[in-house]
């Protein structure tokens, strides 16, 4: 929605309450013949019924519009106009059939129909304008906008102003029909709710900012409009009642109005500087803490250009600030075959999208380095990008450390291996025939050993491995992944029931082997129940998807769940393991930025919830 609606929302919503209150009002005054209601103030002029019905539907347009109800707002916003255009043209071409003003209710004591005055009319189709345009095109569209609505209030407080001083033809055109003091009054609730309706653009974003220069407009401009209308009124009546001379009474509103300028200016100036003061002060909290902190910090702006460095950002790459401020992050430290990637990124920011990654970054000898790099977008109040802070951690050397762990794990893995597939094979070679029983009892029992054995290294291995890898996603139907797991696998004896499941972003071979480690967990420990049951199926909430897999089998002692997902604990005998599968699990779920919760179910057996989404919190 448009920037206004979070920070005035009440405000809008009232204006346009107010406004149908009064309307209401004055119909029921029409209806029930009661003067009080149609003036407000006796002796002045009534506000005609159409204007009020005209009113409560200007009134219906804002109240829609803080809902952000589409449906009908259109339809509104041309009555409205078509309501002022006619009752304009009328005065201009005297056809009285385009006229609505005296549709419902004549003016008994004068018997004539109370027409709707040339500015009312005119307002209408000024405000009817401005509803058409509210949230529509650019800058263009909305200093139109803005222009109808100032020129529209211009006319209504012109009007105010000429009930106040009682100089009829600021609120009498030609002659013709006054617009009532109670018309006026709700116009200008109509029009301070439909100026604040959209502020992209103008003055009127300047008067939204929450900038000095916004909150200035915000407690002057009312008492501009309010102060010197009151002082002057009150001089006025002191000069009617004879208490001094006109010339004196201007004398003195001039003054104590330039005295209420000055005293407000006063007390606001210092308001400003202790504000400011204290902004500077934490400013100087601010860099003094990012100057001492040992992670490079790195600030550009929208466009990516640096306007911030600290000193541990200097240690990473080599640029002194005065060196780099200024410069485009990617042109200076940016490798030409990321640049494309960095531009998209630079996009998501624009978005408000904050992302972690690793990347290569060129330092100032041309050298290339590996970092871990954390981008947050800071948004304005307009809710467009202001600036990116970027935080960066040197892992150059820890990948290196990395890669000399992988290759070790995999010649330390090959080393164990080989002896224990040439001792099955020579197993395999042993004819049972010429052994006794007591022989093929004990090769047999070899042979599971050393399965066992090359089960427990493939385990290692993986879980070494998925502890450095590197994760690259893309879409994975979890249901076909399941059922194809599934049908892999002997389930013959068990009732496996699979829920609709989502297609999501994630490692497709990190979540096959999840999704076997997590069924063939349920599957081995439900194997004793009577009916084993396995029920695999997701819940989504708040955007959220949780994955569940449910078993009715042994359970675990509560007092051990807080250590179930450890390497290579184990807390049953009954059935075989190394205690690496769960362990497996729970890198995989956090590699992708997700979680994993067990518990155990009221009815018997483990449940496991697991998210594969970064930010989303399980309920």
């Amino acid at each position: 929605m448009y920037s206004s609606l979070s920070l005035f929302r009440k405000y809008i919503l009232f204006s346009g309450i107010t406004a149908i209150v009064i309307a209401a009002l004055v119909l029921t005054g029409w209806q029930f013949g009661i003067e009080t209601l149609k003036t407000f103030i006796p002796g002045v002029t009534p506000m005609n019924p159409v204007t009020a019905i005209t009113l409560i539907l200007s009134g219906t347009w804002i109240i829609l519009f803080t809902r952000q109800e589409l449906k009908y707002r259109n339809v509104i916003a041309v009555i409205v106009s078509v309501v002022g255009l006619l009752h304009v043209i009328g005065y201009f071409v005297a056809i009285d059939e385009w006229r609505m003003d005296s549709w419902l209710y004549v003016d008994v004591s004068q018997n004539i129909p109370p027409r709707i005055p040339p500015n009312t009319a005119l307002n209408f189709l000024l405000c009817g304008i401005a509803m058409l345009l509210t949230g529509k095109g650019q800058k263009k569209q909305q200093t139109l906008r803005q222009s109808l609505l100032f020129f529209s209030f211009l006319l209504t407080y012109t009007s105010l102003l000429g009930y106040v001083f009682d100089i009829q033809t600021t609120y009498r055109i030609g002659g013709l029909s006054p617009m009532a003091l109670i018309t006026t009054i709700a116009f200008m609730f109509i029009q301070v709710g439909l100026i604040f309706c959209d502020t992209r653009y103008g003055l009127i974003k300047t008067f939204a900012s929450e900038f000095a220069g916004g909150r200035l407009m915000r407690r002057i401009i009312p008492l501009i409009l309010l102060i010197p209308p009151l002082i002057n009124y009150l001089a006025l009546i002191g000069s009617k009642k004879g208490w001094y001379s006109a010339e004196f009474g201007t004398q003195l509103s001039t003054f104590i109005f330039i005295m209420f300028l000055l005293v407000f200016i006063s007390f606001y100036g210092a308001y400003i500087n202790k504000k400011h003061q204290t902004e500077k002060e934490h400013d100087q909290k601010f860099v003094f803490l990012m100057e001492s902190i040992n992670e490079s910090i790195l600030e550009t702006d929208a466009e990516g250009i640096i306007i911030y460095v600290n000193v541990a950002f200097e240690k990473l790459l080599g640029y002194h600030p005065k060196e780099i401020i200024g410069q485009s992050a990617l042109d200076v430290i940016i490798p030409e075959k990321n640049r494309q990637k960095f531009e998209e990124r630079l996009a998501n920011r624009r978005k408000g999208i904050e992302d972690s990654y690793i990347s290569e970054l060129i330092d100032k000898s041309g050298q290339k380095k590996q970092v871990a790099i954390t981008a947050k977008p800071i948004l304005g109040n307009d809710g467009n990008l202001k600036s990116i802070l970027v935080s960066l951690r040197d892992i150059t050397e820890d990948q290196r450390q990395l890669q000399d762990i992988k290759a070790f794990t995999d010649f330390a893995a090959h080393d164990l291996k080989a002896p224990l597939v040439n001792l099955s094979m020579l197993i395999e070679m042993i004819k049972e025939s010429s052994l006794n029983e007591e022989q093929v009892s004990i090769m047999k029992m070899m042979n599971e050993t050393s399965n066992k054995m090359m089960l427990l290294v493939d385990d290692l291995l993986q879980f070494s491995r998925m502890g450095a890898a590197e994760l690259k996603k893309e879409k994975v139907d979890t249901w076909a992944l399941v059922n194809e797991i599934l049908s892999e696998m002997d389930t013959s004896k068990h009732h496996i029931k699979v829920g609709d499941l989502p297609v999501i972003e994630a490692n497709e071979t990190a979540c096959r082997q999840l999704f076997i480690n997590m069924i063939a967990n349920a599957i081995k420990y439900s194997s004793k129940a009577g009916k084993p049951e396995v029920h695999i199926y997701c819940r989504r909430e708040n955007g959220a998807v949780s994955f569940i897999i449910s078993d009715n089998g042994i359970g675990i002692d509560p007092k051990f769940i807080d250590q179930l997902f450890q390497p290579f604990k184990r807390f049953t005998s009954q059935f075989k393991g190394n205690g690496l599968g769960l362990a497996i699990v729970k890198r995989i779920v956090e590699k992708h930025g997700g979680q994993i919760e067990a518990f155990n179910n009221e009815t018997g057996g483990m449940r496991f919830e697991f998210t594969l989404t970064p930010g989303k919190r399980m309920i």
